[in-house]
């Protein structure tokens, strides 16, 4: 946060989208207030508003898309928002004389300055703001954009609709301004343009998609908004069926962007969440809601929502070979808006409004399955999480070092003094891939399964080579993997002689080592379920190690590794000759 405040761009992007979002809510507010009045207070005028701003905006997106990046980004800034004034005046004018054609043409004037203008703000981000400062910069942008909402809503309900169209010429008045003295894109000296320099840079556990596919994000973005998107649409109806009473519908909203604040934040603290998860949060939460537990499930809708978009924009914005890229994405989910605005109130109309939220609950599903690539992998993935909970809830994991932690592909390597250390060293590091030996026990080989381990069928007669490879495909895809080279868990108050197996894929892969020491509190061997208390969990302390370059010597490199594992781990180590012959 504190880069954020100090690079100009990122201060300049984020303090416009705090005028921009305040204005662009009370404008909304004004537009829905002065429909109310023309519908006779009918209970559709938020979705009237909606859908009459969304329409245009599906059919500008593309064409933003293709021109907001082939001017200069100040002009293009200035120019459309200094439209957007002209526009809100003529919609101001339209409403005090109840024009239609007047108002159509406002509406169509300002979506199209909208539409240059978001794109253009994507590429002002990609080509201008630091990568470090990626996920605090969309994290406030999201924020402001949604939490002024009340905002924009208590200043129409505290004054009128004519003062509320006033404000927020003001505010599009006052953008203009510093658009026009703010020059945004000349502050920005010394940041790189070429959004490829920094595409390995990016965690591969953000979202589970494989790096190269920025399309997959865009099509898991759009198909996890539209529940939460077309909830906007139906929320006045759902309102009328709850308690009878039109005012609900704010309180609706109010529990979808609790939510959604908390997913932000939640994104925000791990910016390597998978956004499957969230969306299938946010799934669980439609559900609920159609099943009549209305708080309940919005606020978890909007949790879900908004972790997983933020996790995903994030994803998408390192994942981009092109500034342009971003203004097609745009383009894309604005399609999916208007999509869900039409399609949530038709299906609402031809359906119960349970029906409608059950389908809509679906929707979540198909993009968490969209962002890790099968079914397999989702389910996988969400037995992993449940897991990772769990292991929470009876163990608080401590990291230290973190700052020698390597960034990028690496064999990671620990102690290991008890069953729990792979999902112990997996909390420590959520893009670490553990390496595991085959089990016997049904048990243990569903949570290697689950932990989406490399397996190894070393000392089972079987050939483990496929597994070694794999591991060495996963690292030169810029993948980290984690094992422990003593083979086996053990409590002896000293190092095992190593398996070769680690310094093998390093070698192949080109790739350094890292030591891990992994301590569990009291010097015991780790968590007894007779003796847990939730309030006193047992601590378990991982400290990161210097990383190692290998030099091509398995012996050599074997025997570096452990001694470098001694001193992270304080425990002793004694060369064994000819004792790295094994794979795993």
């Amino acid at each position: 946060m504190t880069t954020l405040i100090r690079h100009r761009t990122a201060r300049f992007v984020v303090g416009t989208a705090a005028v921009g979002s305040l204005a662009d809510w009370t404008l909304f507010a004004a537009m829905v207030a002065t429909v109310d009045v023309l519908l006779g207070g009918g209970p559709w005028a938020v979705a009237a508003v909606i859908v009459a701003r969304l329409l245009p905006g599906v059919a500008f997106a593309p064409l933003a898309a293709r021109r907001a990046d082939r001017g200069d980004l100040d002009t293009c800034l200035l120019r459309h928002e200094a439209l957007r004034v002209g526009a809100v005046a003529t919609v101001a004018l339209a409403a005090a004389t109840r024009s239609v054609p007047l108002a159509l043409a406002g509406v169509i004037g300002f979506e199209y300055g909208a539409a240059m203008l978001a794109a253009a703000r994507e590429s002002l981000i990609s080509r201008h703001v630091p990568r470090a400062v990626f996920t605090p910069v969309n994290t406030a942008t999201a924020v402001l954009s949604y939490g002024s909402l009340p905002l924009g809503a208590l200043l129409v309900a505290a004054t009128s609709p004519a003062l509320a169209f006033g404000s927020a010429l003001v505010g599009y008045g006052a953008l203009t301004l510093a658009y026009a003295l703010g020059r945004p894109t000349r502050a920005a000296g010394g940041v790189p343009t070429d959004v490829r320099d920094a595409v390995a840079t990016v965690p591969s556990s953000t979202t589970g998609a494989s790096a190269g596919t920025p399309w997959r994000t865009v099509a898991a973005a759009a198909l996890g908004l539209m529940p939460a998107v077309g909830l906007f649409a139906v929320a006045p109806g759902l309102a009328e069926l709850w308690v009878g009473d039109r005012a609900a519908t704010g309180s609706l909203y109010a529990f979808v962007i609790a939510g959604g604040a908390a997913g932000f934040a939640a994104a925000n603290l791990r910016p390597s969440l998978p956004a499957a998860v969230p969306l299938c949060v946010a799934a669980l939460g439609t559900a609920v809601a159609a099943g009549g537990r209305w708080q309940v499930g919005l606020t978890l809708l909007g949790a879900g929502a908004g972790a997983a978009y933020l996790a995903l924009q994030n994803r998408l914005q390192h994942e981009a070979t092109d500034p342009s890229q971003f203004a097609r994405a745009f383009a894309i989910l604005k399609v999916a808006t208007g999509v869900a605005v039409v399609g949530a109130p038709a299906l609402a109309s031809l359906l119960s409004l349970s029906t409608a939220l059950a389908l809509l609950a679906l929707l979540p599903v198909l993009a968490a399955a969209v962002t890790v690539g099968t079914p397999g992998t989702l389910v996988r993935l969400v037995v992993r999480e449940s897991i990772g909970l769990l292991l929470r809830a009876v163990v608080e994991v401590r990291v230290e070092g973190a700052d020698r932690r390597v960034d990028g592909p690496c064999v990671v390597v620990s102690n290991h003094p008890h069953v729990l250390d792979g999902p112990v060293a997996v909390a420590a590091d959520r893009s670490l891939r553990p390496v595991a030996r085959w089990q016997r026990n049904p048990g243990a080989r569903f949570v290697i399964w689950a932990g989406g381990s490399v397996v190894t069928t070393a000392g089972t007669g079987r050939d483990p080579r496929p597994a070694y490879e794999q591991a060495a495909d996963h690292l030169r895809a810029g993948g980290r993997i984690w094992l422990a080279p003593e083979g086996g868990s053990h409590q002896a108050p000293a190092l095992r002689a190593p398996r070769s197996g680690a310094v093998r894929m390093a070698h192949a892969a080109g790739v350094p080592i890292q030591p891990l020491a992994i301590r569990w509190e009291d010097d015991l061997a780790g968590p007894d379920l007779r003796r847990w208390r939730p309030w006193a969990r047992r601590r378990v302390t991982v400290r990161w190690g210097d990383p190692l370059r290998t030099t091509g010597s398995v012996e050599a490199d074997g025997h570096r590794m452990m001694n470098a594992l001694a001193d992270v781990t304080g425990l002793p180590y004694e060369p064994v000759e000819h004792a790295l012959a094994g794979i795993a």
